[in-house]
């Protein structure tokens, strides 16, 4: 937790606000820039006319506070893997784990395919943090592993012929001396029965081979990721086959087959036996830097700082929202949404309500947008 001391008032806010401005890299574990410092330490802002569930830290980061000389001190947990970056300590256990999984199996020659699992709500980024992890490994491998990417949802398909087609799309990315990763989306959604696509993976995962009819086909080296739709996490998805084990869905057998799994977190509040935890905003800080940055719409200035250019108010209304309709893919969609003004993004850069409504609620997010005016602003370089 934070140690609140009479030399540094330092609220979580202001903590998420500074990463979305300078970087975590230049906030957390790190000396700060009298900048930097300027953002974190300003005066707290409170409105008691909507919950905040508290600038106190919560669940997404554990962070402690410093003063030694005068100068203000974050640490904090913080694992980086390509554009992949996480504050939460049972994603990151998990996130290294897989890591140590993949690389193993680049590593040596084993036919047998690596079956893993990756949970989190609709929208929250697990395919994103998988292939963050193999794209990783594929630039240190070098040559010696070039990685192809396949995507499949079976809630989409129609019968077993269509996972045969699928098993050839495999089978030809050997061929062509490619390391397939093979995303099958909501795979514990049903078929003809409760979690019935499940029995069709245990051959595959287990010896490589997919029988259809009297045709055998060997599906080679490839890594198979299985992506819930249903349960947002490992624990979850144990209980749904635990409530399926009558229904002949041979759950347990698939989950014996697995040798490792990630849980992604949620960018939403989450409520806890009928409690509000903490909104984590400093996994929506580190989003919404990665996202800006991806726009080219950050700027270096002098003292190495890379600034985004978006406006304080509209950061403060995307930190603090109640909810995201759906998960990092809506933080994503308003701000492909608005219209950058000389490469920023302003209050009137925002879509309309009616297309902001998609995502978020409008009335709401423009409320808090407006009453962060109340605040101490933020620096910017034109100020």
């Amino acid at each position: 937790m934070i140690l609140k001391n009479e030399a540094a008032a330092v609220s979580r806010v202001n903590i998420a606000e500074a990463i979305v401005f300078a970087g975590h890299s230049n906030v957390l574990n790190c000396r700060q820039s009298k900048r930097v410092r300027e953002i974190v330490q300003r005066p707290n802002f409170v409105d008691e006319s909507h919950d905040l569930s508290g600038d106190a830290v919560g669940i997404d980061a554990d962070l402690e506070s410093k003063v030694t000389n005068s100068a203000l001190f974050l640490s904090a947990p913080v694992l980086t893997i390509g554009n992949l970056v996480t504050v939460d300590r049972h994603e990151m256990e998990c996130i290294r784990s897989v890591r140590n999984l993949m690389a193993n199996y680049m590593r040596h020659s084993i036919l047998q395919p690596l079956s893993i699992a990756v949970f989190g709500r609709p929208g929250s980024g697990k395919s994103f943090a998988v292939k963050s992890i193999a794209r990783d490994l594929e630039e240190y491998f070098g040559r010696q592993c070039q990685l192809s990417f396949l995507e499949f949802n079976l809630a989409q398909f129609d019968d077993v012929h269509d996972l045969a087609n699928a098993i050839r799309e495999v089978q030809n990315e050997n061929l062509q001396f490619r390391l397939p990763v093979v995303f099958f989306d909501e795979f514990d959604c049903n078929s003809e029965t409760e979690l019935g696509w499940l029995k069709f993976f245990l051959a595959p995962m287990q010896d490589g081979k997919f029988k259809m009819g009297h045709q055998l086909m060997h599906i080679g080296k490839a890594i198979l990721v299985f992506a819930g739709g249903r349960t947002s996490s490992y624990s979850a998805f144990q209980r749904l086959v635990g409530d399926s084990m009558n229904s002949g869905a041979k759950g347990s057998d698939f989950i014996s087959r697995l040798r490792g799994f990630v849980d992604v977190p949620s960018i939403n509040q989450r409520v806890v036996n009928g409690k509000k935890l903490d909104k984590p905003v400093i996994r929506r800080s580190i989003l919404l830097r990665s996202l800006l940055r991806g726009m080219g719409l950050t700027e270096e200035h002098d003292g190495g700082l890379s600034i985004a250019g978006i406006d304080e108010d509209v950061v403060y209304a995307m930190l603090t929202i109640d909810k995201y309709v759906h998960e990092a893919r809506s933080m994503q969609a308003i701000l492909s949404m608005c219209t950058t003004l000389e490469g920023r993004i302003e209050k009137a850069s925002l879509p309309s309500d009616g297309f902001l409504g998609m995502h978020v609620n409008a009335r709401e997010f423009r409320d808090r947008m407006y009453r962060s005016r109340k605040r101490q602003p933020v620096w910017l370089p034109s100020q």
